[in-house]
């Protein structure tokens, strides 16, 4: 991710996926990962599919539970990592 929030680049290891990119990052997003800061969280978009994913995933060494989170609704996302604390 950027300094620049609202535009970032995803890299794949998937050699058929060669960039993903977001080029508005919505601010309920912002305010989540501002507020569960043991997660690396973004948003995803898999090329030539209209459909956004959203990720959580706990930085390495926390302990921030769950280890990962991935779904296409922003509130489930929100309501596991809530769930969680």
């Amino acid at each position: 991710m950027t300094n620049d929030l609202s535009r970032w680049e995803i890299e794949s290891l998937a050699p058929e996926v060669k960039t993903l990119r977001i080029t508005e990052c919505p601010p309920e997003l912002l305010d989540l990962a501002s507020t569960h800061t043991g997660h690396d969280i973004w948003a995803e978009r898999l090329p030539g599919s209209p459909q956004i994913r959203y990720v959580a995933q706990r930085r390495p060494g926390s302990n921030a539970q769950p280890y990962v989170v991935v779904t296409s609704e922003f509130t489930e996302l929100r309501d596991a990592l809530e769930a969680a604390q």
